[in-house]
């Protein structure tokens, strides 16, 4: 899925570099029974190389700093090991009943998480691309909305909120989603900021 997105001369080298630095990503990860700590690191330079200047340029340079840093604490465990005594933040309920249901799981552990900001910056992405199509660009729109709207939001945002359900009606009015946006804009649009 990552190289489908890397091969597709269409997409910006924003999304081109994120699809590679995603590959560095399930190399890396001690949780991976393939982990391959080479591999990672070479994905990751080939994001730097092929892509300099981009968002994705800067998180892979942390990234190999990282992976230089790792090289000097060896693999201790198995993933498997790691996995048996892993414990997910117990305070993350991923399945909030106050997050909205259309939310999607990136959303959701972005409110959660106080990491709005970085998922906005991953959905603009797609909606800035003009080699996205138009169906996940709604659907960028539309999370963008729901993120800013949350209530479990630290940093409610609802004027970026109707920007964005607006953007999307404005884009996208037939689109599968628009109904729901205009929802949730006239809630928004209705309630009086804090």
């Amino acid at each position: 899925l990552y190289l489908t997105g890397y091969d597709n001369r269409r997409y910006s080298a924003e999304v081109r570099g994120i699809s590679l630095y995603q590959i560095g990503l399930i190399y890396m990860s001690r949780y991976n029974d393939q982990r391959a700590d080479a591999k990672a690191t070479d994905y990751f330079q080939r994001v730097v190389r092929e892509f300099p200047g981009t968002h994705a340029a800067e998180h892979a340079q942390a990234r190999l700093l990282a992976m230089r840093q790792r090289a000097r604490e060896p693999v201790q465990k198995s993933a498997r090991e790691l996995l048996a005594t892993w414990k997910p933040q117990q305070n993350l309920d991923l399945y909030k009943t106050s997050l909205d249901p259309d939310m999607t799981l990136l959303s959701r552990r972005a409110v959660l998480k106080d990491r709005v900001d970085e998922a906005a910056e991953l959905y603009l992405l797609a909606v800035n691309d003009p080699a996205i199509p138009a169906g996940i660009k709604e659907k960028a729109l539309y999370q963008l909305g729901l993120m800013y709207l949350a209530p479990d939001n630290p940093h409610p945002n609802r004027d970026k909120a109707i920007e964005y359900l607006r953007r999307q009606l404005l884009d996208y009015p037939e689109g599968e989603l628009s109904n729901k946006a205009g929802r949730h804009l006239d809630q928004a649009l209705n309630v009086q900021p804090r």
